[in-house]
């Protein structure tokens, strides 16, 4: 293994991570065949609803008629199919594996795109011959968009506006090119160029005597009282196909839009008003453009140059591409592109000039859908967002639990989370742009602040961070074979999650000191005390809530080496911790709400080593310090002399920002979850203002989102008695009309606040490492549990024997 660890790092130049596949892809499951059978019956199921759906309407559209399908052929596409999908995913885990077993490391190659390639070409074998052109096709398109989105990513080239646009110019060029050379005897595209760009001069448009009347003798004006170019092949008036063609296919559009958005709103009933939006005209617009511009350009030119000639259809046709600026849609655009140099090569085949190749179709499909899946692996974001979900829907979620982290050190920008991010650069490209540091500079500038300071402070947040912060692998977590699913009845999946990961720590700390007895501080009902007593420790609760007191009691009755103690933890009483064993023990604080981890850190740093060698903390909630003067909720020296000496002052509620999420929300949160969230911060905004008085901390804004009549609401929040809520509603609508346009503002401070949390949060961490520091004992902080588990996921550790 170190032999072949050199031989990739110094002979071939690549960077080698030595970790096993479980910590970097299946982390659900430590064991490689047992991860394979954890995503086998969800997997096969989805191939099985795909399949079914794909091929049952596209039989239906073929036939016109479900009575006339073969359903047993039908059953055995769907079959077949599905294999091929599942397999694809099933061996791509398993050669991931089996590379990191055979090397004992991985690269970057071995990690993503040859493991892709070789678990796609075994995948396309089982998939019909004849659906293998098509797949390779789609695959390709996707390929080529993915490539030119990595290259975007990392600078190579520039993001180009409706680009799209170009692309899909540049496939309908090459498309009525060979329309106008070889007819529809050139492919199946041609059929479709004849019905999109309405190219039959034999078949009229509209049917007279289908049509009312009116509308019969509207037509009849329009195609009789307008010109028509002697050279013109169309069989009316030039007007008249250009308005005839467009009516018709909006006509089309707009039936396909609204059938679409109906179909969207079954699960979601209020998402039918879209119907009624201007996002249904977009379709539909699309559609009456193509044939709109390509007649005027046609026509235009025969008049202005007075000749027929195939160059004016093919810089029609080019022209018409214009049309996707109503409805930009990158698959569209690179499926003609990608179709017109599939004629182009085939038919450069048929004379000879370029070779024809037997399993083209195979070879094609593996490279463009390992190339695809690679970039799904160490770049996600650089994939087509609809694709990703396809695949997050195939692999039950689990493509979202990689550990990308680890990835970084390839090269590529692993760990970032396509989501709405690119809508905000839009929106605020040079906010974006702006550091962690440069944010906080922004937020906290005034007249007053020394700049000088203000840099002494920030590489003093660099340098702990970088001596502090263990870089170490993160925790691979208990299994259900060493934690059993019974100890976690009753818990939800996110906290069982989280204790699977955080026994795994205190376990592995505490055997470093041979540590037995552990004292969970806020203890709630037991969870964690059950599976830390199945792995043998003793351990006594903390927990100041009597009602989780006695059901964490009637739950662990038949626990004899667990017990509780009520009691409410402050400076006054803390020493008890000492008398509760003469052994030498552990202290765990998970959460350690407001005062009670500086509480905690304080009683530790006191203490004698040999007593109560370990301490593992995971504070929150930093604002509920009730310590509100200046900067008094400092524990350290050192940060409360460095906050003095450059004058600057950070109260407790700014610590609020310390306990949110942090920037991550934004990065995974839809366009819609984001103007929830302007809304609800803009609705607590106002009813703060309109009711200074009334704590608005206990309501739940977002429920306001389906409620039309704001002001009543907000009364009746505020528990306004009857004779007052006429003049109370004015007010209200006073102020939402005065801070309306304040709504994306509110929104831009939001993701302010969110980018300097991170900062925050870390000073505080940086305050108890410090005042642990002081005392003799030093500490790391490890941010061992990825922010799928949870967002606090910052530990303090402190080995006391250990300095």
């Amino acid at each position: 293994m170190a032999v072949l660890s050199k031989f990739f790092g110094k002979v071939l130049g690549f960077d080698v991570v030595p970790t096993n596949c479980y910590e970097n892809i299946h982390v659900w499951n430590p064991d490689c065949k047992g991860s394979l059978i954890d995503i086998t019956p969800g997997g096969i199921m989805f191939c099985l609803k795909t399949y079914t759906m794909f091929y049952l309407v596209s039989g239906i559209f073929k036939k016109g008629d479900p009575r006339k399908l073969n359903y047993k052929k039908l059953a055995k596409d769907v079959v077949r199919s599905s294999m091929m999908l599942f397999m694809n995913m099933f061996y791509l885990l398993y050669f991931i594996c089996w590379f990191n077993h055979r090397l004992g490391f991985m690269t970057w190659p071995t990690l993503s795109f040859i493991p892709s390639i070789l678990a796609s070409f075994l995948a396309i074998l089982i998939e019909n011959p004849s659906r293998r052109p098509m797949l390779a096709l789609y695959l390709t398109n996707l390929a080529s968009e993915t490539l030119y989105r990595q290259l975007v990513n990392h600078g190579y080239l520039r993001f180009i506006s409706n680009g799209e646009s170009l692309v899909f110019a540049a496939g309908l060029t090459m498309l009525t090119y060979f329309y106008k050379k070889y007819g529809e005897k050139a492919g199946e595209m041609m059929k479709l160029m004849k019905f999109t760009h309405h190219l039959d001069n034999e078949k009229e448009v509209f049917e007279l005597k289908k049509m009312h009347p009116k509308a019969r003798l509207w037509l009849n004006v329009l195609r009789s009282s307008f010109t028509k170019h002697k050279l013109c092949e169309h069989k009316h008036s030039c007007a008249s196909i250009i308005l005839e063609s467009g009516m018709k296919n909006f006509s089309y559009g707009l039936a396909a839009s609204v059938a679409l958005t109906a179909l969207k709103s079954i699960r979601s009933p209020s998402n039918l008003k879209n119907i009624f939006s201007l996002q249904t005209l977009q379709l539909p617009s699309f559609l009456a453009a193509l044939p709109v511009i390509y007649h005027s350009v046609e026509c235009g030119l025969t008049r202005l140059l007075n000749k027929k000639s195939d160059a004016i259809s093919v810089a029609a046709g080019g022209l018409s591409g214009g049309a996707m600026l109503f409805f930009p849609s990158t698959s569209i655009a690179m499926y003609f592109l990608w179709k017109g140099f599939e004629m182009i090569y085939f038919k450069l085949a048929e004379k000879g000039w370029v070779p024809r190749y037997k399993y083209a179709d195979v070879l094609l499909y593996a490279l463009s859908t390992g190339f695809v899946l690679g970039n799904v692996i160490i770049e996600p974001h650089a994939v087509r967002k609809g694709y990703l979900s396809f695949l997050r829907g195939l692999t039950g979620n689990k493509l979202d639990v990689f550990n990308r982290r680890l990835f970084t050190r390839f090269g590529f920008d692993s760990n970032r989370i396509a989501g709405v991010v690119d809508e905000f650069k839009k929106q605020y490209p040079d906010l974006l742009d702006l550091t962690g540091n440069e944010m906080y500079e922004l937020i906290h500038h005034n007249n007053e602040f020394d700049q000088k300071v203000l840099v002494q402070t920030r590489n003093l947040i660099n340098d702990c961070k970088s001596i502090l912060i263990d870089e170490s692998q993160p925790i691979i977590p208990f299994d259900e074979k060493v934690l059993p699913k019974i100890l976690f009845k009753g818990v939800s999946a996110k906290k069982e999650a989280e204790i699977r990961y955080l026994t795994k720590l205190v376990s592995v700390e505490c055997e470093k000191s041979g540590i037995k007895n552990i004292l969970d501080i806020g203890c709630g009902k037991g969870n964690f005390m059950r599976a830390l007593h199945h792995l043998g420790f003793t351990v006594h609760g903390f927990e100041a809530n009597l009602d989780f007191i006695e059901i964490g009691k009637k739950e662990t009755e038949n626990y004899p080496n667990l017990a509780f103690t009520h009691c409410r933890l402050d400076s006054s009483n803390i020493q008890i911790l000492a008398n509760t064993t003469s052994d030498p023990m552990a202290i765990v604080s998970l959460h350690g709400c407001g005062d009670l981890q500086r509480t905690i850190i304080k009683f530790f740093a006191s203490s004698a080593n040999d007593r109560i060698p370990l301490l593992i903390t995971v504070p929150c909630c930093y604002h509920k310090r009730t310590v509100i003067s200046t900067n008094s909720w400092t524990m350290s020296r050192t940060v409360n002399q460095l906050l003095h000496q450059s004058g600057t002052v950070i109260p407790v509620s700014a610590l609020r920002l310390a306990g949110d999420q942090g920037f991550h929300r934004f990065k995974k949160a839809t366009t819609q979850e984001m103007a929830d969230h302007r809304d609800s911060l803009f609705h607590r905004a106002i009813f703060e203002e309109a009711f200074p008085n009334e704590s608005c901390v206990r309501h739940n804004f977002q429920k306001l989102k389906t409620t039309e009549d704001i002001p009543s609401e907000f009364c009746k929040i505020a528990g306004v008695p009857e004779e007052d809520i006429e003049s109370n509603i004015l007010k209200v609508k006073a102020v939402l009309e005065k801070f309306e346009n304040e709504k994306e503002t509110l929104l831009k401070y939001s993701i302010l606040q969110s980018i300097i949390q991170p900062i925050l949060e870390l000073l505080i961490f940086i305050d108890a490492a410090l005042c642990l520091s002081e005392s003799g004992k030093c500490s790391i902080i490890r941010e061992s549990l990825p922010l799928t588990v949870t967002p606090r996921n910052k530990i303090i550790i402190c080995q006391a024997l250990n300095d």
